[in-house]
Formats: C-alpha cells, structure tokens, sequence
C-alpha cells in the first residue's frame, strides 16, 4: 500500500497540513474530542502506532478511547455510592437517637459541652463527630464519606486522561525553561463526575446535619434539666456550605445539567431550613432571613427547571416541594430521594454498558445506541432534555458520532 494511500486512511490531512508532495509542516486544530477513531492497515489489519508519521492520531485516539473507558468506570463506580447514601439516610431515619446517644455538658459546669457548626462541610462534620456520644452514631456515615471523597479525588479533571498527559507535558515546559502559557482545552475533560460527587458530598452531610437536627428537636422536648440538650450551645455559621452549593450550581448552569443544578438549588434551600431549626431564640437573624429569601428564589427556579426538563429531572419535583413548604412552614423534617429518581440513578449504569455506538448530543454529553448502534429513533438526552439519535441511521440536528470502541470494551471488566 502507497503512502498516499495510508494517508487516507488515516484522514492525515484532518491533523496536520500538508505539502503537495505530502510533507506535514503543520499541525491543524485539535480534533474534536472523541472523533478519533484508531484505524488500521487495511491489508495486514496491523495498528499503525509504530510509525511516526500516524504516532500523533494514534496517540489521540486512544486517549479517546481511555476517557470513555473513564466514564463509564465512574458512572458504575458513581451507582453504589449513591445508593449506599439512601440506605443510610433511612437507617438513621429508623432509628431515633437514643439517650446514651444525646451530647450532654457536664452539671455545673457552663457550657461545657458546645458544638460549633462552622466552616466547610467537612469542619462541620468534624464537629459533629468529635461530639462526645455522637460519633458512634455518625461512624458508617464517616466510612461512607471516605469513599465518596476518594471517588471524588479519582474523577477530578487532573486525574483523567487528557488531564494527566497535560500534567507531563506542562511539566517538561516547566524543566525546559519554557515560558509559554499552557492552556488545556476543557472540552475533553469530564466534568460531570466531579459535579456529581460533589453533589452527592453536600447530600451525604445533609443527611447527617438533617438528623442531628431531628435528635436535638426530640431530645430538648424530652429533657430539659441541666445537662441536657437545652444546656449546650449551637453555634451555626454556614457561610462557607452555602457557596458550596452556589458553586456547585455555577458548575451545572455551565455544563448544562438541569438534575444538578436542582439538586444544587435543594441542598441550598435545605441548609437554610437547616440552619434556621438550629438556631435560638424568638427571631431571626436579619442574615438568615435574607437567606430564606434566596433559597425560595432557587426554589421556584428549580420547579420551573422540573416543569420545563421533566425528563432530566426525574424525581426531583417532590423533593423541591417538599424544601418549599419547609420554607414556607418553617417546620424542619428530613426529606428522601422519591422512587422514581432512585431508579433513574440505578439505569445510569445500565445505560454506558459499553454495547453499542457512542455519540455526543448537541451539549456534549455522551450516551450510547444498542444493537446495531445506528439512530433508529429520537429520545431525549436524559442529562439535557436534548434531542437525541435520529431516524434511519441519520442523527438529528447538533449531535455526532463519537470513536468505535467495540473490541476495547468486550475487554472491559469494571
């Protein structure tokens, strides 16, 4: 086979520009993410990455290919996690907090006991754990944030493939000498798993802030001597959550997804509710009642999300009015994930099994076609509400295919 030929084959002049005698003096724009496919000789079915002329697009293609791998590891990985929060939530729920369980200061003493709930979310743990008597409570929720916090760690934008291959090459600029500003082309990276755990962070710590809440409401009407509930001091200052939770909104308006920006919008009007049964006295901080105003603002935001996306939200409306009469009510109870979404969550895996063709819709969020993996029929993207697939193996409108990676995921074992 010629090299004109070979040129071909691997669409050579898509990555670099050539001469007319077929000399690359220049590389083109970078391809589009997942666009790549790895090609081979069509006469020995031999790859090409041994030679150089091809290294680059070979290189890139199964960088491609690695990063799908990475996604569906993590949507996988993302499932039992999630689940495991629900199973804890109820359990905490089944079971009320006992006596022996209740922090307690000391007789005489003033305030000897006080628990201050401030800073980040994982000060505020801390200071829930670190309470004497509450840490057993809270010991299965602290194993299972461990997990969720490294998940978050192996699904950071750093740790991907694109991102690690721009970790070394940033880094050989660096022992160069070189002055050049490097800027790494967000679009390959994934940031939906960051989004996603850290989402499922704020959750896992709402439900523990939720039932110390539940146990300190029971428990001050239950007892009331000194020593007790009402003797210890509450101090709340939950301005560093809130930004959290904004930021974590900012991140899905971005990425364009509608089910975290509500569950963002949740978690917000949630902590105000929140903060608001924690603290003490006949009324409330002029701060906090700025904050009601700002979370019932996401609120209604979020229903209209839930209206207008019904089939990215899934679920969600329920928890959004079930926050809003908190809001409105003022009385504080702990709110679950519905059937429905939990369900939604458990197909996630499903979905990137790894048959099929994959494809990006017109937001670049990828979903994958079954059997024959052509576009037999039109749908919504679950992430979006986008159309997606098409008719008569035609795609709609703003969506593309993306690599072949059929004989790499028949190897695949998650």
């Amino acid at each position: 086979m010629s090299r004109s030929n070979l040129d071909g084959v691997m669409n050579l002049g898509q990555h670099f520009r050539l001469l007319e005698d077929g000399r690359a003096v220049a590389v083109q724009d970078q391809a589009e993410a997942f666009t790549v496919v790895v090609q081979r000789c069509p006469e020995c079915r031999s790859p090409v990455q041994n030679l150089q002329r091809y290294n680059r697009i070979w290189r890139q293609a199964h960088l491609d290919e690695s990063t799908k791998k990475f996604v569906a590891w993590s949507i996988k990985a993302f499932v039992p996690l999630s689940q495991a929060v629900d199973r804890e939530q109820h359990r905490l729920m089944d079971s009320a907090m006992s006596t022996a369980e209740a922090p307690r200061s000391i007789p005489g003493v003033e305030e000897s006991v006080s628990i201050d709930l401030r800073g980040s979310f994982d000060d505020i743990f801390e200071a829930l754990r670190d309470t004497p008597s509450l840490g057993g409570r809270y010991r299965r929720m602290n194993d299972l944030r461990r997990r969720i916090n490294k998940y978050a760690e192996v699904v950071a934008e750093q740790e991907q493939p694109y991102g690690r291959v721009f970790s070394m090459v940033r880094n050989v600029h660096i022992q160069q000498g070189s002055t050049t500003t490097m800027e790494q082309d967000k679009t390959v990276l994934q940031t939906k798993q960051r989004i996603l755990a850290t989402s499922l962070r704020i959750r896992c710590d709402l439900v523990i802030l939720a039932d110390f809440v539940k146990g300190r409401q029971a428990h001050s009407k239950l007892f009331t001597q000194k020593g007790d509930w009402r003797s210890i001091a509450v101090r709340v200052d939950f301005s560093q959550a809130y930004e959290v939770c904004l930021g974590l909104l900012r991140d899905a308006d971005e990425r364009v997804l509608p089910m975290q920006q509500v569950e963002s919008m949740v978690s917000f009007a949630r902590l105000v509710c929140i903060e608001r049964s924690l603290c003490s006295g006949s009324s409330e901080p002029v701060h906090l009642t700025d904050r009601v105003v700002q979370a019932s603002d996401l609120i209604f935001e979020a229903i209209n999300i839930c209206h207008t996306k019904p089939g990215s939200t899934g679920g969600m409306l329920e928890e959004v009015e079930a926050v809003q009469t908190m809001l409105r009510g003022g009385t504080f109870y702990q709110a679950v994930s519905s059937d429905e979404k939990r369900d939604i969550i458990a197909a996630m895996a499903r979905e990137v099994s790894g048959t099929g063709h994959w494809f990006r819709c017109p937001n670049g969020h990828p979903y994958v076609i079954g059997e024959c993996g052509g576009a037999m029929q039109q749908s919504r993207c679950p992430e979006c509400g986008e159309t997606v697939g098409g008719a008569h193996h035609i795609l709609a409108g703003g969506n593309a295919r993306e690599t072949e990676l059929e004989e790499e995921f028949l190897r695949l074992r998650m």
